[in-house]
């Protein structure tokens, strides 16, 4: 119960659970999940056909990402469906050692992103990424049954970011004063290290108005890391600490990441020290480009105006 009801963030749990607060807050679970909000609107004119799969944490705690990925892409020509897997990608069972689970999981997902058909598959979580990319391929490297899927999969995903710039070809920014405010951006371990992804996102932002603050240690691990904040919460105190001490020096309005975990570890250690700055997934900031800043429950299930033009890249 005290996931749910008013508010936006846990700041203390009872007993036995009282470690996962002791240095951040939590979100509450979302009223809804990210599976009934959705709106499946057609692209009039689109000539890309994405499969967006939500992970988890998007799914029942963060659905408000989702939806800004639907706007975000559908503003830009692309059409965009749901892929309703009914959990997670498995990449924290394959990382407890759980093959067997981590496989159930992965045949799920693969089922699911079949059900849809698309040219892309687009994910707001890196380490969803990683799994369907990386993982899936070698999970099932021996089972002819499933690899045929998991290898077509896993050479059409793509992170959001990475997506809006390596296949859109989202411009660069123009020479124009910043008007939305001062943010900075952390990296994601498994999006810059795990894939390879850090300028794509930067760019983003400061596409959509923002003056870009390079965060000190901005690569550095924000302490969640999946079960590690669970399993070691002392550790993932300390690199927590370093992270928000690190933002705050830094000055910035806004931080920006692609990832929901750390959205979660890095917002929840904000609010545990009150200070004001606002974390958002890079979807959600270009979702109301041109607008305000964000609200933390932003609901933007409307499309707005799409781009007119959409390019294919080559074949990774």
């Amino acid at each position: 119960q005290a996931l749910m009801g008013r508010g936006e963030m846990v700041r203390s749990l009872p007993l036995f659970l009282s470690s996962w607060t002791r240095y951040r807050s939590l979100p509450k679970l979302a009223r809804e999940p990210l599976s009934r909000r959705w709106q499946d609107v057609r692209t009039p004119g689109a000539t890309i056909k994405a499969a967006f799969y939500a992970g988890c944490m998007i799914e029942y705690a963060y659905p408000e990402i989702g939806e800004a990925v639907a706007v975000a892409l559908r503003k830009r020509g692309v059409d965009v469906s749901l892929a309703s897997a009914r959990g997670c990608c498995g990449y924290p069972a394959l990382s407890a050692g759980d093959e067997e689970s981590a496989r159930r999981a992965a045949i799920d997902t693969l089922q699911a992103l079949q059900r849809v058909g698309s040219d892309y598959v687009i994910t707001a979580c890196p380490t969803c990424s990683k799994a369907l990319r990386e993982e899936y391929p070698r999970l099932f490297a021996s089972d002819p049954h499933w690899w045929g899927l998991a290898n077509r999969i896993a050479q059409q995903s793509y992170d959001f970011s990475e997506f809006l710039v390596r296949v859109l070809e989202e411009p660069l920014p123009e020479d124009a004063a910043p008007v939305a405010g001062r943010a900075g951006y952390h990296d994601p371990c498994h999006l810059r290290h795990g894939l390879g992804v850090a300028d794509e996102p930067r760019q983003l932002v400061a596409g959509a108005g923002y003056q870009l603050v390079e965060l000190e240690g901005s690569d550095t691990c924000c302490g969640c890391a999946g079960l590690f904040s669970v399993k070691f919460p002392e550790v993932s105190q300390v690199m927590l600490q370093r992270k928000v001490e690190s933002i705050v020096r830094a000055g910035v309005d806004v931080v920006a990441t692609d990832c929901p975990a750390c959205i979660m570890q890095i917002r929840g250690g904000l609010d545990k020290r009150g200070s004001a700055v606002k974390v958002f997934h890079t979807a959600q900031i270009l979702a109301v480009e041109g607008a305000a800043v964000p609200s933390t429950d932003q609901s933007v299930e409307k499309p707005l105006p799409r781009r007119s033009r959409v390019r294919r890249a080559p074949t990774r």
